[in-house]
């Protein structure tokens, strides 16, 4: 599994803003911020609370979602997976 599939599956399953992880056929949905977020792990070398905050920006100007004090927990949880995974990937090259 590449780095784009083990983040896509941090945002599906733990990210999941919209409730898709049950539905196999919409594992896609958030490949629209994915290569953003892939960027930030490794270009930017971003940490989490950049992660987070990007996360909120994707989840409120772009999905349409408003503020919610859960979401950025479960972002900053996300956050941290997606560091795990950029990191481990880092120590292996």
């Amino acid at each position: 599994m590449d780095s784009y599939d083990r983040i896509r599956q941090v945002l599906v399953h733990v990210w999941d803003p919209l409730r898709v992880s049950n539905q196999p056929e919409c594992h896609d949905e958030y490949d629209f911020c994915l290569g953003r977020i892939v960027r930030l792990a490794f270009e930017n070398d971003a940490d989490a609370s950049q992660f987070s905050a990007f996360m909120m920006d994707v989840l409120r100007d772009e999905v349409g979602l408003r503020y919610d004090p859960d979401r950025e927990v479960v972002s900053l949880k996300a956050a941290q997976k997606i560091i795990e995974i950029r990191d481990s990937i880092k120590r292996v090259e």
